[in-house]
């Protein structure tokens, strides 16, 4: 399962434990607008340059933020913490 785009924003904010007020005030962008494409509404109105701008707040290129998949890096997290050695263990 993939996430989308609305969703990777807020996950990519949230993975450098940002509020949103404060990625406003290092992006230029207003906090309002944030959540709007953070919530989906308003997605569409996003332009190019405002989306490099946050990202570079959160420290991820356009390239490494298209490529991410939160939603599997959160599983493969969740794996790892049930076996930090990450040996995987046949379940026969």
């Amino acid at each position: 399962m993939k996430a989308s785009l609305a969703e990777k924003l807020r996950l990519a904010r949230l993975n450098v434990r940002m509020l949103q007020i404060e990625a406003g005030r290092r992006s230029g962008i207003s906090p309002k607008s944030i959540s709007s494409w953070e919530t989906g509404q308003r997605l569409e109105s996003i332009k190019l340059r405002q989306l490099c701008r946050l990202l570079m707040v959160y420290e991820m290129t356009l390239r490494e933020f298209l490529e991410w998949n939160p939603v599997r890096e959160e599983y493969l997290r969740k794996i790892l913490e049930q076996n930090p050695a990450g040996r995987f263990v046949s379940r026969r």
